[in-house]
């Protein structure tokens, strides 16, 4: 009887296809924690997979779960991962609903930042490349970085450029990220001066940045931008 469970539970975790990809950034690097709380706002149950990849696209961890309509979970990712330099980079929420995703993010043991996510990683057709864009601010005592997260199962080659205050362009870098991988950008690394702007990213598919705000060399803010501003065909 219970071989026949495991063989039917396998089958269903097999079988599952999820419409809609959920994707957002983590860190459960020593002395990090990230905490992720979903809501199902759908008016019925919807099964839900969580996909935890480490930044070298390593799948971590891979839960399934079914969400009654309108209930919550939190996934407290400190008990499932154990905490290494490389344990950062993209949680995949996958699901055929509508979810609410909240994330929480800690810095030994302190809530640093707060991010929502509520709209799954689109594509367009037509699209030949996305464009993305964040604002930054490496002057004084603030700085910022990025992750750059990959959520499919295909190579995604893309550029960084990244502008003056005055608009005028500091550096320009490009590579490509394998399925599941992530990169970080450390500005304070990457610019020989200090200035705020803006950062346009471009890509081939689809992907999700994570960007850390610090001030006086703490984190002050986590965002994550799921959301092209603008695809092209050329």
């Amino acid at each position: 009887m219970v071989k026949k469970l495991l063989i039917l539970a396998l089958i269903l975790s097999c079988v599952l296809i999820f419409a809609s990809d959920y994707a957002f950034y983590y860190d459960c690097t020593p002395e990090k924690e990230t905490a992720v709380l979903v809501s199902n706002l759908s008016d019925e149950p919807q099964y839900t997979r969580l996909l935890v990849f480490d930044s070298k696209g390593k799948r971590l961890h891979q839960e399934v779960t079914t969400l009654d309509p309108y209930r919550s979970v939190i996934f407290d990712l400190t008990r499932v991962i154990t905490p290494s330099p490389t344990t950062w980079g993209l949680i995949m929420l996958q699901s055929d609903g509508y979810l609410y995703i909240s994330v929480a993010y800690s810095d030994h043991q302190l809530i640093v930042s707060r991010d929502h996510v509520i709209e799954p990683v689109t594509t367009s057709k037509d699209a030949k490349y996305y464009w993305y864009a964040l604002n930054y601010i490496n002057s004084g005592s603030f700085k910022t970085g990025f992750a750059i997260m990959n959520p499919n199962r295909v190579e995604v080659q893309g550029n960084v450029y990244i502008y003056s205050a005055s608009g005028e362009l500091l550096k320009e870098l490009s590579g490509s990220i394998q399925p599941y991988n992530s990169v970080y950008v450390d500005l304070a690394e990457e610019l020989e001066i200090e200035t705020f702007g803006v950062i346009d990213v471009k890509s081939t598919v689809p992907i999700v940045l994570g960007v850390e705000y610090y001030l006086e060399g703490k984190i002050w803010q986590i965002d994550n931008i799921v959301d092209w501003y603008a695809t092209t065909s050329w």
